[in-house]
């Protein structure tokens, strides 16, 4: 071998080292820095590109949108009106009975108790009712007095009732007179604004 072909062989060792040293690198390089190559853009017309495998998340329908009608309001409930006394005084057998419903606790009482000193001898049953809810009337304080005691003593089975502004007089006399007077002294008595009747039934007896 000459010493003229030394340099050319030494330098074709070095190129070939050269290009085994960079097919190694190159095939040692991150997969993450390689270059992906761009879709075929020259797709024909009408043809779909193809998509990557995205999850598809499923969302759950809007609820219908609230057509029903409005429900129609009631008009307000006009308040009740208010009741007036109910008294009913009576004989029954050999007692007197004295029932309704009435405002006044003080009215209530006292009706039991004039009765029952006007009549010793007789038992007095007061099952008359307190009911704040009534209406209240100034004739409860003097009806006792001025109008039952006098009638129970001279009208036989008497029965007296106020109710709904009806009063009824009931009972048995042999004064015809009585029957007259009675009326016009009930009216005088149990007057105001919820009275509108009186009913007389008192009969004549011989």
């Amino acid at each position: 071998m000459t010493l003229s072909a030394l340099p050319l062989r030494s330098f074709l060792t070095g190129l070939t080292f050269a290009f085994l040293s960079l097919l190694l690198l190159a095939g040692c390089e991150d997969p993450s820095l390689t270059v992906k190559a761009k879709p075929d853009e020259t797709l024909a017309p009408g043809a779909v590109t193809p998509t990557t495998n995205i999850p598809v998340v499923n969302s759950a329908p809007l609820p219908p949108a609230d057509t029903a009608a409005p429900a129609s309001s009631s008009p307000p409930e006009s308040p009740a009106a208010e009741q007036g006394p109910e008294l009913t005084v009576q004989w029954r057998g050999e007692e007197i009975v004295i029932s309704g419903a009435i405002r006044s606790f003080l009215q209530r009482d006292r009706i039991g108790e004039e009765m029952g000193a006007a009549f010793g001898g007789t038992r007095i049953v007061n099952e008359l009712e307190v009911d704040t809810s009534r209406i209240a009337v100034g004739w409860g304080n003097r009806i006792t007095e001025a109008l039952l005691i006098f009638y129970f003593k001279e009208i036989d089975k008497a029965y007296f009732s106020y109710k709904d502004g009806i009063i009824t007089l009931r009972g048995e006399t042999t004064k015809a007179n009585l029957i007259k007077e009675f009326q016009e002294l009930t009216v005088s008595v149990v007057s105001g604004e919820l009275s509108r009747d009186i009913v007389n039934e008192i009969k004549v007896v011989q």
